[in-house]
């Protein structure tokens, strides 16, 4: 491998795991409650706690 492509593999490689880590760290600071199961019960109490 030239010098070029192990730069290239390693701005790439650390794009796609940067990538990952930010996207875990927005789920930690900002869950999803509205998706699956979960998420329509509580979705459902909440509209009706409101009325």
């Amino acid at each position: 491998m030239s010098a070029i492509s192990i730069g290239m593999m390693i701005i790439m490689l650390g794009t796609i795991w940067g990538g990952l880590v930010v996207a875990m760290i927005h789920l930690l600071r900002h869950p999803d409650e509205t998706s699956g199961t979960d998420g329509e019960r509580r979705a459902a109490a909440a509209q009706a706690a409101e009325q």
